[in-house]
């Protein structure tokens, strides 16, 4: 298993939130498009995660 990162470790985020953080990056040959594209994916994403931890755990809001 993967480590949660080092950077929201040291910012205080609790693991468990730290764990479920996802980090999105771009650069030079990132399109308006590819951009739009994300965009329009997570919500479904989002659902289907959080449909997913559902079933092992209470939701936890933040």
């Amino acid at each position: 298993m993967s480590e949660p990162s080092h950077v929201l470790h040291a910012m205080g985020v609790p693991e468990e939130v730290a764990r479920g953080a996802l980090r999105f990056t771009v650069g030079d040959e990132t399109t308006e498009a590819d951009v739009d594209e994300l965009v329009a994916a997570l919500p479904d994403a989002v659902a289907r995660a959080r449909q997913a931890g559902s079933a092992s755990r209470a939701p936890t809001r933040f």
